[in-house]
C-alpha cells in the first residue's frame, strides 16, 4: 500500500461493535481466517535476520504508545474493559500481548527486574526461566502526566524471536498535542533498552 510519508503515524485502528479489531502488518483489516496479505508480506522475516523498525513510523496507535508491526504479523485488538490489548501474532502463534491501562497485572515471586529510568519513561524487566517456557514481561511507565503504564508480556520462543525484537524496536511513546491528534517522535524509542532484554 503506497502511502504519503508521515500519513502512517496518523492512522489508528477503529474500534467495531464488538470492541474487537484486527489489523495486518500492511494496515489492512484481517476479519477471522482471512487475512488480505499481499504475498509479499508471507516472506518470513526469521530467514534474514530480525530488522530495527525504530527508525519507522507507527502502524498501531494508543493514546499513550504505538508501535510498527512487523511483517508477516496481526493484531488483534479489544478494550475489555478500562485498558486496551493488542494481542500481536505470527499465523496462530503469539508472538507478545500488549497491555495499556492503569492496573497492569504485576509479577510475583522471586524474580528481580531490571530497572531504567530514562528521560520519558521507566523500564522494568522481568525475565522468568523457571516456568516451561522462559517467559519476558516489561513494564513501562512513562514520564508524563495521567499517562498508562504499557505491559508487554511474551514467551521467548525460537519460532517469533525476530518478530519480538522487531516489535520491541518500534515501541515508542506517544503525547497528545494542543491542536489535535498525538505526536509520536521516532528520536523517543525505548528500542535500546527493550531489545538488550532479549540478549542471553
Amino acid at each position: 500500500m503506497n502511502v504519503a510519508p508521515g500519513v502512517m503515524d496518523r492512522i489508528k485502528i477503529p474500534e467495531s461493535s464488538n470492541n474487537m479489531f484486527r489489523l495486518g502488518a500492511d494496515n489492512m483489516p484481517v476479519f477471522g481466517l482471512k487475512r488480505l496479505l499481499p504475498p509479499l508480506l508471507l516472506l518470513v522475516v526469521g530467514s534474514v535476520g530480525a530488522k530495527d523498525l525504530s527508525g519507522y513510523p507507527c502502524t498501531v496507535f494508543s493514546p499513550d504508545a504505538c508501535f510498527r508491526l512487523p511483517v508477516g504479523t496481526h493484531v488483534d485488538y479489544s478494550v475489555p474493559a478500562d485498558f486496551a490489548l493488542y494481542e500481536v501474532s505470527k499465523g496462530v502463534k503469539l508472538v507478545a500481548t500488549i497491555y495499556i491501562g492503569n492496573a497492569p497485572q504485576r509479577m510475583e515471586g522471586s524474580v528481580d527486574p531490571s530497572v531504567t529510568e530514562l528521560a520519558n519513561g521507566t523500564i522494568k524487566i522481568y525475565r522468568n526461566g523457571a516456568v516451561p517456557a522462559e517467559r519476558l514481561d516489561i513494564y513501562i511507565t512513562p514520564k508524563i502526566k495521567d499517562a498508562s503504564t504499557v505491559h508487554i508480556s511474551a514467551d521467548l520462543s525460537a519460532s517469533t524471536r525476530n518478530e519480538l525484537i522487531e516489535l520491541l524496536s518500534s515501541l515508542r511513546p506517544c503525547k497528545p498535542v494542543k491542536s489535535g491528534g498525538q505526536k509520536c517522535p521516532l528520536n523517543a524509542t525505548w528500542s535500546n533498552e527493550l531489545t538488550r532484554a532479549l540478549m542471553p
